[in-house]
């Protein structure tokens, strides 16, 4: 009987740890980070009139803030607002952020998740929209600006999942002849089961356009990042079976001993 009941103490004993590792498994290591920052140094914007006689009047101009962050937990903000420069979000795991009021105009979004079994997104975008014309003769008009992208994913282990997307970009506009013209650049990436994915960029933007004299047009800037992220359960299928064969052997050492 004191045999019988040691063989059931050991078998029980086993059990409970593949049980617990079955449970602590997923909490061991589960995570995921994504943070993307787009920028336009406001402070670099040059204009360049190909006629020397021609001047740009500004007659109108917007701007545009939006920010969003949620999660699965149910938290979610969304803050989008006209004729702002600034925007932010914010909610567990999750920001963002849509800042012009320096001369870094920028668009921010990360999303953090140290635990498993989660997932949250954040996003945001900054524009700027102006309106001008033209007097003192026909001109090329030329708008050249700086830019930044940053993008940083990483995944702590099996099932960890990070995916973020930057993007600077200016256009021009004219009214009369229909003539568009833009340019942007992107940055992309994810990482997954436990890999890292890091990248960066910078660089000037361009966009030039004809006027003739009195024509109006518009001239824009965006910057937008995404982020998103989610952390999984490690399948505890393997940690299951390890405990059925660690039993299983329990029970043919019992066998053994009485034969």
């Amino acid at each position: 009987m004191k045999r019988l009941m040691k063989g059931g103490t050991w078998i029980f004993s086993v059990f409970l740890f593949c049980l617990a590792m079955v449970f602590s498994a997923g909490s061991a290591g589960a995570s995921a980070l994504s943070g993307v920052t787009a920028y336009i140094d406001w402070d670099t914007l040059g204009i360049d009139m190909g006629n020397p006689s021609a001047t740009l009047n500004w007659d109108y101009e917007e701007w545009t803030a939006w920010a969003y962050a949620s999660n699965d937990r149910g938290e979610e903000v969304d803050n989008k607002l006209i004729d702002y420069d600034y925007a932010d979000a914010s909610v567990t795991d999750a920001e963002a952020e849509a800042d012009g009021t320096s001369d870094r105009k920028k668009s921010y979004s990360q999303v953090d998740i140290p635990g498993y079994d989660n997932e949250a997104l954040a996003h945001s975008t900054l524009w700027y929209y102006a309106e001008f014309w033209i007097s003192g003769g026909d001109s090329l008009v030329t708008f050249e600006v700086d830019y930044y992208l940053e993008m940083d994913t990483t995944t702590g282990g099996v099932g960890d999942w990070a995916y973020g997307k930057g993007n600077a970009g200016i256009e021009i506009d004219n009214f009369v002849t229909y003539e568009y013209l833009g340019d942007s650049d992107d940055i992309l990436g994810e990482a997954q089961n436990g890999s890292i994915f890091l990248d960066d960029r910078e660089g000037r933007l361009e966009v030039s356009a004809f006027f003739y004299e009195d024509d109006w047009g518009a001239f824009g800037m965006e910057v937008r990042s995404w982020a998103e992220a989610e952390t999984a359960i490690p399948e505890p299928s393997t940690m299951l079976l390890l405990g059925s064969g660690l039993i299983g052997l329990a029970g043919l050492r019992r066998k053994f001993r009485k034969v």
